[in-house]
């Protein structure tokens, strides 16, 4: 697993080299380089054998060794859909004078192979040597449609290199008698050409000294036909639509990989449908006929809640949600069935006033609000419910309500299993997405990782499924759906009013939680006024009806300010660019070669 997240973070560090062109964190100025010597010995096969000797003066400047930056990508010019690949082998460093020579390779990724050379925690002060021998494909063009010849087009030097460099000297040696050579010194767009001759099979170029970030560009031409025709290796760039492309190879596993992920996605469903527990409390007798009848789209009017049924339990079944307005409903819940009483003051003011207490009548929730709210004494100020003493209630009022439903069993609970998949879900998400950009990016195989996303999907959503309603739930919501739809639709001609029975009164918590509260009052304000309905305020004073609806905007804020005082009482340069030569020029009429990339100091 350390191996897969160091590739995902070489890779990162790949990309970011090619959206901006630059190695990361690199120096602004290297340890000056006093001496870079390259020899280049072309096979019959079109390799590149490259062995490098430098020195770096640690004595200008402190540090622990060079590193190179091998280019491995370089964009078409001619085709900006393409790029030419550069393949390294044989990569071996060593140091003449004794130094460090350990390496720290990246893995080739972005357009860039860096070699670091050297060990941390060991610093020079004087001049060391090192030799960097590698084998490099790529860089020849073949019977080139320009000059006619076989050309070993390099990029000796890149734009990348933080080092200033002197005293450079750079062999090429083919397999038959070069034909024509040239160099060229500085940005490729304002070229100057520098020293170089001939001798049989070998081209050599010298330079007394290069700036920083000066590219050195080395044109060697042979007889059309003398590496044998190879040819350059290009492939499209990377893009989402490459990176995740359909081939035969990726196309099966991808394939194989659904399918086991879907057969995988079907087990598990299965398997949650058989663990669905039981519910600790009996439901109703409405709730039990429902389990037996087909589910309906429709919803049926229902003249009463679900029996058995506080308000606070239905607006969560309703909104999966509990928070102020659940304890809103069940202070008034309270007051109507006579557990507590509410004096209206000015405003937003107001008292309330125990009048008994009863636990066993009561569900834990409602009993730990009773007793919580009047702890200190048998009346409560709204003034004083915004202070701190008070300011756990809301939260561990949801707990208590939420610990309730799972009673009643409206839910499917995560369970062991649910917390296995849901963990194994997440992993195997973040798995699936690393995967597929590794894949995408070394290999072009994004799509082969993505089964492994979908499983991770389907396991977090069947670990979200034991969270959802149960069949008993869904009974119960049934019900709870048909009086709502009752208090939403009811008319002061429809309404079902009994002697003695304050229906406004009866229903007014079930209309705070369903968000009908002001539809609830101006019905029976206009019922009111027909001299059809008499308001009862034995669990109200300072006000009418209307009032009750102000009350439960009044308590609203008491709430958010018990939140608050829990919350504040408490504790440069590109190396994949393309150049002349990757646009399909000579390299004798200069504007870049093939590869480059730069290097410096650590």
């Amino acid at each position: 697993m350390r191996i897969f997240w160091r590739m995902l973070v070489a890779v990162a560090v790949g990309l970011i080299v090619t959206a901006t062109g630059t190695l990361p964190a690199r120096a602004e100025s290297g340890v000056p380089i006093t001496n870079y010597d390259v020899v280049v010995n072309l096979t019959p096969e079109g390799v590149a054998e490259v062995k490098i000797n430098l020195t770096l003066d640690f004595g200008a400047r402190s540090g622990h060794g060079p590193y190179i930056a091998l280019a491995t990508a370089q964009d078409d010019g001619a085709d900006p859909s393409m790029e030419y690949t550069f393949e390294y082998s044989d990569v071996q460093v060593s140091s003449p004078s004794g130094a460090a020579a350990d390496v720290a390779e990246s893995t080739d990724s972005g357009g860039v192979r860096t070699l670091k050379i050297g060990r941390e925690g060991t610093v020079y002060t004087t001049p060391q040597d090192y030799t960097i021998t590698y084998d490099v494909t790529g860089f020849i063009v073949s019977d080139q449609k320009d000059s006619g010849l076989d050309e070993f087009n390099w990029n000796a030097l890149g734009t990348g290199w933080t080092s200033a460099i002197s005293d450079i000297d750079i062999t090429v040696t083919g397999p038959t008698e070069v034909t024509k050579a040239a160099c060229f010194v500085g940005d490729y767009q304002s070229q100057r050409p520098c020293d170089g001759w001939t001798d049989g099979a070998s081209a050599s170029f010298y330079l007394a000294e290069l700036p920083p970030s000066n590219p050195v560009q080395t044109v060697v031409g042979f007889p059309a036909g003398t590496f044998g025709g190879v040819e350059q290796h290009r492939r499209a760039k990377l893009t989402p639509l490459t990176a995740f492309a359909l081939t035969p190879v990726t196309g099966s596993l991808f394939g194989v990989g659904m399918v086991a992920a879907i057969l995988g996605g079907v087990a598990q469903f299965r398997r949650i449908r058989k663990q669905e527990k039981p519910p600790k409390r009996k439901p109703n007798a409405e709730a039990l006929a429902a389990l037996q009848r087909p589910a309906s789209k429709v919803t049926t009017v229902s003249f009463a809640p679900p029996r058995d049924t506080t308000p606070a339990e239905l607006g969560l079944l309703l909104t999966r949600k509990t928070g102020r307005t659940a304890l809103t409903a069940t202070v008034l819940d309270l007051a109507v069935r006579g557990y507590l009483r509410i004096n209206q003051g000015v405003g937003k003011e107001f008292a309330l006033v125990r009048l008994r207490s009863d636990p066993i009548s009561l569900e834990p929730f409602e009993d730990f609000l009773l007793g919580r709210l009047f702890h200190r004494d048998d009346a409560v100020t709204s003034e004083e419910l915004r202070t701190p003493p008070y300011g756990d209630i809301p939260s561990r009022f949801d707990t208590k309500l939420r610990a309730s439903v799972k009673e009643r069993g409206w839910f499917n609970e995560p369970g062991r299993g649910g917390l296995v998949a849901l963990t194994l879900g997440i992993n195997l998400i973040a798995f699936g997405v690393a995967g597929s950009i590794v894949l995408g990016v070394l290999l072009r195989w994004g799509l082969v990782g993505l089964p492994v996303l979908v499983f991770g999907i389907i396991l977090l959503a069947s670990s979200l499924r034991r969270k959802q309603l149960s069949r008993v739930g869904k009974a119960y919501l049934e019900q709870a759906k048909g009086f709502k739809l009752y208090l939403a639709t009811a008319e002061a001609d429809t309404l079902r009013l009994e002697e003695g029975e304050d229906i406004f009164s009866k229903y007014l918590p079930q209309a705070v939680v369903f968000d009908l509260v002001d539809r609830w009052t101006k019905l029976f304000t206009t019922l009111g006024e027909q001299g059809r309905y008499r308001f009862d305020d034995s669990w109200v004073s300072g006000g009418g009806l209307l009032s009750t609806a102000a009350f439960a905007s009044s308590f609203d804020s008491a709430a958010r300010s018990m939140d608050r005082s829990v919350t504040y009482g408490s504790s440069s340069s590109s190396y994949s660019s393309s150049t002349s030569g990757s646009s399909g020029s000579s390299g004798f009429s200069g504007g870049g070669g093939f590869g480059g990339g730069g290097g410096g100091s650590w």
